[in-house]
């Protein structure tokens, strides 16, 4: 593994979880990772791997019947990958698109409106991000408020990209609600 440099895995919640005491898996030259699954196993897999050479992570949350993934599952994902990359300036690229589930994703079933930026605070901290990509599900009931955009925004200097998509109905598509953000600079 030492000289792996792009590694693509599913991360499926019947998957058992690592024992404890286990090594950790050590990615040295790994560069891009791209993760499938649900978000929860998926912090898991994060808390154990080591990539010091990391530089753009790409997370696709599916949804799964037995697992809702909720706006704290993604702050928790969020806090461990912050916090593996918190010392190394290499990771500058991060993606996370979560697939709507299309009996999930109605107006009815809106979560109580939480700001954007409290939400994705674990990232902000991670100053040297260039790229970020995030297309999260509607019915977690996110907003943005140009003020947050601005924190948002001033906390990654050298940022070249940030999308923010919040809500599709995989149906219908854009709902009135969604918020969709594209700044390149």
């Amino acid at each position: 593994m030492n000289s792996l440099t792009h590694l693509s895995l599913d991360i499926s919640p019947a998957d058992p979880p690592p024992s404890l005491g286990a090594e950790p898996l050590t990615f040295l030259h790994l560069q891009t990772l791209i993760v499938s699954g649900c978000l929860a196993p998926m912090v898991l897999f994060f808390q154990r791997c080591s990539t010091p050479a990391l530089t753009t992570l790409t997370i696709k949350a599916n949804p799964h019947a037995s697992f809702e993934t909720t706006p704290k599952d993604f702050m928790r994902c969020l806090e461990v990958v912050s916090q593996k990359a918190e010392s190394r300036d290499l990771f500058r690229h991060f993606i996370l698109h979560h697939q709507a589930s299309p009996f999930r994703e109605s107006l009815a079933s809106l979560s109580p409106l939480q700001a954007l930026a409290d939400v994705i605070s674990p990232l902000c901290t991670l100053r040297q991000m260039e790229t970020v990509d995030l297309s999260l599900p509607l019915h977690w009931g996110l907003f943005p408020t140009h003020a947050s955009i601005e924190e948002i925004v001033a906390s990654w200097p050298n940022l070249r990209t940030l999308r923010v998509d919040l809500g599709r109905n995989p149906i219908i598509g854009a709902l009135p609600l969604s918020w969709n953000l594209l700044l390149t600079v």
